[in-house]
């Protein structure tokens, strides 16, 4: 969606604005050098507080929204630890080797031409015995010959490819009876773009050796889209297993509940990976009830069966019994379920780095990476921001986005025909919509909304609530294919300041204070954050919100994100100020 255009005036403001920021220090700086990508955090907070400081002046002044997100857009404030994860080449031989080891929980069995075994975990055992493989390349093709049938018919192998490549669309198939057949994979590669697993359903074929390139295999083709492309695979590999360094947890006793206040258990050693589950066993009920993780306990009552995750200090904390209820007493009635654990691997080994083995199988004689191992704790990846971005659009204790508004009118779209959000000035939301020339589906619609839709419209508008703020909707109206609805906020910032700051502070680092290292080169300074809450307005107006969002597009690019995968950062609610 297009958003109001800028003035000139405004334009040149937002340029300045961006230029005289204190973005970072760099090494190899002089005026005009890059940010250093690596403390996105601060670059962004001193940004955004020169900006705040320039805008009260000539303009008004910045909107919380877009400071209360910040840490969001750089997946910041995340309390789950990612296990790392490698891709794994074992070598057979009849040596042993005691300097390796892989994690205990990984499932595994592999051969070569020569031999095979496999490796039992958690009690579980997987086959997969591949023969001698051919690899034969042409322009636009690649060829695989096995000499013989694979124990498994949805054998995969591990396609190492020379970089990051684009996509490269084609189809796998099956040499029967000469004549290639279409044949089904589970691709992990993405379409060669990334190295990774592919997996070949081979079940439905009759397998018979067929002769191409002078030899009798069973052969599998790849044949891209554009003929002359050429293929990215750097090497293929039979013996690759991918392990993680976690552990799970089914179910795990924690202790018993004595009715004390704020009672804390701890946890094992370990970072967690995913969410868990606590439930505890009331006598009184004679049953087990399930207890929710919170943040914090402010919004706690007596009766909220809540409790906090600590992941500094590896604890769960349980309420007083004003803030969050008391832990029932009982013998050993505390449990916890689906608990990953990882060791807390930063993430930033090379392929030299070296792995372990937990199997003392004499037939192991080394073990190699073949790929830089990915996740971490301290690893972010473009998907767990904006997973975390959508969880904060969930969360009504948040300013409104755009995307909110796009949000309704596609929902609003089934029972009015094709809508889609749009701003007046003086906060008039409008949901224009189609006629039915721009759309095929929009032609057997009914466009005139009932009252039901208008009243869904209001209801859905009055519970955009913003960050401490009073909304009013008024009834929305339609008329020429235009719903409108008249919006009113009143802000209350200054009455809940100590709630605002605790909220923001939550975001900048999952431990608390805020001298707690985040991330390696990020520190941010206590009496540098009272300054910066100093700069959150108080009004949200339309104009200072058109500047914003100019400016965080600049700051964006100069951070070298995608724009459009960072949908929180396009601020553009086009609500103005009114008091009663």
């Amino acid at each position: 969606m297009s958003l109001p255009q800028l003035t000139e005036r405004e334009k040149q403001l937002s340029e300045d604005l961006f230029r005289q920021a204190p973005l970072a220090d760099s090494s190899s700086g002089g005026p005009g050098s890059r940010p250093l990508a690596s403390d996105p955090l601060r670059i962004l907070t001193e940004f955004v507080a020169c900006v705040a400081g320039q805008i009260r002046a000539d303009i008004e002044q910045i909107p919380s929204g877009l400071i209360h997100e910040i840490p969001a857009l750089f997946g910041l404030g995340a309390e789950k630890a990612k296990p790392a994860r490698a891709f794994v080449r074992i070598s057979l031989g009849d040596k042993i080797s005691e300097s390796f080891y892989l994690p205990a929980d990984t499932d595994f069995s592999i051969s070569n031409a020569s031999q095979s075994f496999h490796f039992r975990s958690r009690e579980s055992l997987l086959l997969f015995s591949v023969g001698q493989m051919d690899i034969v390349y042409e322009k636009g093709a690649l060829f695989l010959g096995f000499e013989r049938l694979p124990q498994s018919h949805n054998p995969r192998f591990y396609f190492e490819l020379e970089s990051s490549h684009e996509r490269v669309k084609g189809q796998w198939s099956i040499l029967t009876e000469s004549t290639w057949l279409p044949l089904s994979t589970a691709d992990r590669t993405e379409q060669f773009s990334k190295s990774g697993f592919i997996q070949f359903f081979l079940s439905d074929f009759d397998l018979r050796s067929q002769n191409l390139h002078g030899q009798n295999r069973i052969w599998l083709q790849f044949r891209s889209e554009a003929q002359q492309e050429v293929l990215p695979v750097r090497q293929i590999y039979d013996n690759v297993v991918e392990c993680e360094n976690s552990k799970t947890y089914t179910e795990l006793c924690l202790g018993s509940g004595d009715a004390r206040v704020s009672q804390t258990f701890s946890l094992p050693h370990g970072q967690v990976t995913d969410d868990f589950q606590v439930k505890v066993f009331n006598g009184e009920k004679g049953g087990f009830e399930l207890w929710h993780q919170v943040s914090n306990f402010l919004l706690s009552s007596d009766r909220s069966n809540h409790f906090t995750y600590d992941p500094k200090n590896s604890e769960i904390q349980f309420g007083d019994g004003y803030r969050g209820r008391r832990l029932p007493p009982g013998y050993d009635n505390v449990w916890i379920e689906s608990l990953s654990l990882c060791d807390g691997s930063a993430a930033n080994l090379g392929r030299e780095a070296e792995v372990a083995l937990s199997s003392e199988d004499w037939r192991i004689q080394s073990l190699a990476l073949i790929s830089d191992i990915q996740g971490g704790v301290d690893a972010v990846t473009g998907q767990d921001q904006i997973k975390r971005l959508r969880a904060l659009l969930i969360n009504r204790q948040r300013a409104v986005t755009l995307k909110d508004f796009e949000d309704l009118a596609v929902e609003l779209a089934p029972r009015v025909g094709r809508a889609y959000a749009q701003y007046k000035d003086f906060g008039v939301l409008v949901l224009p919509i189609l006629k039915p020339n721009y759309s095929k589906k929009a032609s057997t619609l009914n466009f005139e909304p009932r009252d039901s839709d208008l009243e869904f419209l209001k209801r859905e508008l009055q519970d955009l609530k913003l960050l401490n703020t009073d909304m009013r909707v008024q009834s929305p109206s339609y008329r020429a294919f235009r719903v409108e609805a008249s919006i009113f906020i009143k802000t209350l910032t200054s009455e809940n300041k100590t709630e605002l700051e605790e909220t923001i502070l939550s975001f900048f680092s999952p431990f608390g204070p805020l001298q707690q290292r985040v991330r390696p080169g990020m520190m941010i300074q206590r009496d540098e954050f009272h300054q910066f809450i100093e700069k959150i307005p108080e009004v949200i107006t339309v104009r200072n919100l058109r500047i914003i969002d100019e400016v965080s597009k600049l700051c964006v690019d100069q951070l070298d994100l995608v724009h459009d995968e960072l949908p929180a950062v396009k601020l553009a609610l086009k609500i103005e100020e009114r008091m009663r």
